[in-house]
């Protein structure tokens, strides 16, 4: 005995063909417009970009602070995003450009934010100043926190400096950047001092934000 199966007209069969190839390419087109910038997946673990061969919280030739992948992503920096301008000044601390204007205490210009696609993922990268001036019997820092779609992922501090004893002024370099493979769409800046190298009180803050 022959089973019979009935078949869709004809005009149905060719329906079909061109819908799955309109939909096809129209996924293709969705799927290249969002991979030139990926959506934050909590779950992905891609090794990121350390720019080097040194050891964890060293720097680069070009000042990339080295994360903690042992990974290196070889494409580098994808494009650059957007420029924000980081200026703190305050009693004893501030942040800013490396020339110090002695007449007014404060720094000439400006540090800067600036964000980056590395390695697929969006990175900011804090370079500036920090400069400490009649702050004699402290210390001072800068701090960086990273943050992703609400949720603080790291924080990151400098280098530790002790001002002049008699009270001149001190500057030195900051470059910090994330160490974590995610995307970050915020941080918040602040300076910092101590009187004792152990607790830190946050001075002074500026927040940024991806747009």
């Amino acid at each position: 005995m022959h089973s019979s199966t009935s078949r869709p007209p004809g005009n149905w069969r060719r329906r079909t063909v061109r819908a799955v190839i309109v939909g096809t390419t129209a996924a293709m087109v969705v799927a290249s417009a969002a991979s030139a910038f990926p959506p934050y997946d909590p779950d992905d673990h891609q090794p990121s970009e350390t720019y080097n061969t040194g050891g964890a919280g060293s720097s680069t030739s070009d000042g990339w602070q080295i994360g903690s992948s042992s990974t290196a992503c070889l494409d580098g920096a994808d494009g650059h995003v957007q420029t924000d301008w980081v200026k703190l000044t305050d009693p004893r601390i501030d942040f800013g450009d490396s020339n110090w204007v002695s007449l007014f205490r404060d720094p000439a210009g400006t540090g800067s934010v600036s964000w980056d696609v590395v390695c697929g993922f969006y990175t900011p990268r804090l370079v500036g100043t920090l400069h400490l001036n009649d702050a004699a019997g402290y210390w001072g820092r800068m701090h960086i926190s990273f943050w992703s779609y609400g949720d603080n992922i790291e924080t990151r501090h400098s280098n530790t400096a002790r001002a002049a004893g008699n009270g001149s002024h001190l500057q030195f370099a900051v470059d910090l950047s994330p160490t974590i493979d995610v995307h970050i769409t915020e941080v918040h800046v602040c300076t910092e001092l101590s009187d004792n190298n152990i607790d830190f009180d946050q001075v002074d803050c500026q927040t940024e934000i991806l747009e």
